[in-house]
């Protein structure tokens, strides 16, 4: 059976009100692949998509990324292994199903 993993993205930025004025970069969290799909009898520690954080303007991206409320890592069933998210428990009873994270990128 799949498993379908959806991912909420959540990102912070650091904003002053001098800012206002100027246009401000936006950052950005991108899922490869946007809405992965994974066979449910799959090795521990297994990627299932990769976090990739930039700024719309070109800057380096130095913060965080990591789970967060509401679906956080789903009851510790994946985990973040550098921006890669990977299985963190057995996952063969999730078959059939989809599965929410939630991720936040912090700059």
């Amino acid at each position: 059976m799949k498993l379908i993993l959806t991912i909420i993205l959540f990102l912070i930025l650091p904003y002053t009100l001098a800012d206002a004025k100027k246009p401000q970069p936006r950052l950005i969290l991108t899922i490869i692949p946007t809405n992965p799909t994974v066979n449910s009898i799959v090795p521990l520690g297994t990627v299932i998509a990769k976090a990739v954080a930039s700024w719309s303007n070109g800057a380096s991206f130095t913060g965080t990324i990591g789970f967060v409320s509401p679906y956080s890592n789903d009851n510790d069933f994946f985990t973040l292994v550098g921006n890669n998210i990977v299985t963190n428990n057995d996952i063969s009873m999730l078959g059939g199903t989809i599965q929410f994270i939630t991720l936040q990128a912090t700059q």
